[in-house]
């Protein structure tokens, strides 16, 4: 669909700031600072990479972050690029400048993808109390369909926080809604099939996310199968499969591992329908 082209062939400094046109639409990365991000209409949004913290800068500004390279995103059309940065406006706002929001939208412009149809993503902190989040987890629940994926994370458990750490991703951990209604989900314990009452603590941040795609009779009858099928060989918790996780997203290993949370949201394939 679109090219990624370089704008400049050194390190751009504050001096090089005069070469951005503002109607063009760039992807701006300083590996000394962990900083990368994209222009929007009047400034940029960044991403500290390594604290995963959002903030928004005035391209006259950027001068301080140097050394740090930028990339123009070139379109057919003109009109394409004003068209992904007023996409892009919506979107941030929508979630908050959620720094996840910020990583996907660098690795769709990575691999071609289309900027207009980006999975959304709850904001990072909202303000919640017990009551306000069982009148949501109800609700979510009444929204729920089969097929439909719970995405969690524990705002008060260590591991969730070594999760989202080490996966580079909002979630920490995940299950599908089967045809009752219920989460059906693998956890350190073994297979667990509980009821969304189960996630009544407000330190749990929830998504309910839906396939983009339209899930088939057919579709949902596999899904059962393969539920059953889990449920008769009696699978536990695959810590080797975590392990290499790790290895992968820390040292640079290249192990052939399964989807993580991060990896199930990154794709693209599902779209938030509510969270709590």
């Amino acid at each position: 669909m679109f090219q990624i082209v370089d704008l400049l062939d050194e390190r751009c400094s504050s001096t090089d700031l005069s070469k951005i046109k503002p109607n063009r639409f760039y992807i701006f990365a300083s590996i000394k600072h962990n900083i990368f991000g994209v222009s929007l209409k009047d400034s940029f949004l960044l991403v500290h990479h390594k604290y995963l913290y959002s903030f928004r800068a005035k391209l006259q500004n950027l001068g301080g972050l140097s050394p740090a390279f930028l990339r123009e995103i070139r379109f057919k059309d003109e009109n394409i690029s004003n068209h992904y940065r007023e996409s892009l406006e919506v979107y941030f706002s929508e979630n908050r400048d959620n720094p996840y929001a910020v990583q996907h939208t660098m690795n769709s412009i990575g691999e071609g993808k289309q900027l207009d149809d980006l999975t959304q993503y709850p904001p990072l902190f909202f303000e919640r109390d017990a009551q306000k989040h069982m009148v949501g987890l109800e609700n979510m629940k009444s929204l729920a369909k089969p097929g439909d994926a719970v995405f969690m994370y524990n705002r008060g458990s260590g591991i969730s926080s070594l999760i989202r750490k080490y996966d580079r991703g909002m979630w920490s951990h995940c299950g599908i809604v089967d045809i009752n209604k219920q989460i059906f989900e693998m956890t350190t314990t073994g297979l667990n099939v509980s009821d969304f009452s189960n996630l009544s603590n407000p330190a749990i941040d929830i998504g309910l996310y839906r396939p983009k795609k339209r899930l088939t009779e057919e579709n949902l009858k596999d899904m059962k199968h393969w539920m059953d099928n889990i449920v008769r060989v009696n699978h536990r918790f695959n810590w080797i499969g975590l392990f290499k996780v790790f290895l992968h997203r820390k040292l640079g290993i290249p192990f052939k591992h399964g989807y993580s949370p991060q990896d199930l949201i990154y794709s693209n394939i599902l779209q938030l329908v509510t969270y709590c």
